[in-house]
């Protein structure tokens, strides 16, 4: 919703949104802390990022930098997707539950003891960050098919590199992006 009224967030993570019950038992979450937020009003304009690691797109690796809206927003929008491996797999990340042995298998590297968002990073920075997702999705029991093949597509589009800014709108809104 932010992408079409011009808006960049500039720091979404965890920290910043507040997921509640409504009246009819459905979650709900909003975004907040829109302190580094952008408006903008072209296509030329440039934009500066806040730097919060692990949450930073891979291409915003450093501070200082200045991206365009488009950047900027694609930005956020790997952001998001990081958010939802997160909130998705937060106890195998954390270190709170086991990997399952077939992911464990896959992660040798990936995996240290101790683990907290520094292992989001390190799969992200690896570039294995969506294959990750891919191999949880996969051996979720909880989760039936049409709805493994819904995350998946969602993570796709948020965590890979390709989309342009309307492919990514089309996507988001339910139409398929289009072929290449």
């Amino acid at each position: 919703m932010l992408m079409r009224l011009d808006i960049v967030h500039g720091d979404i993570k965890p920290q910043n949104v507040l997921v509640f019950k409504d009246q009819n038992g459905m979650y709900i979450a909003r975004v907040t802390d829109f302190g580094y937020s952008t408006v903008y009003a072209g296509e030329d304009d440039l934009i500066q990022l806040t730097l919060t690691r692990p949450w930073n797109a891979p291409e915003h690796d450093r501070g200082g930098r200045s991206f365009t809206p488009l950047e900027a927003q694609l930005a956020d929008n790997f952001s998001l997707g990081m958010l939802f491996v997160w909130i998705l797999f937060e106890p195998y990340l954390s270190g709170a539950t086991k990997l399952p042995p077939e992911v464990e298998a896959w992660a040798v590297g990936d995996f240290s003891e101790s683990r907290d968002e520094d292992t989001l990073a390190d799969l992200k920075d690896a570039g294995t960050l969506f294959e990750f997702a891919q191999r949880m999705l996969s051996i979720e029991p909880t989760l039936d098919d049409h709805a493994k093949a819904r995350l998946e597509e969602f993570l796709s589009i948020h965590l890979r590199k390709g989309l342009n800014f309307h492919d990514l709108l089309a996507a988001l809104s339910g139409d398929q992006p289009k072929a290449r």
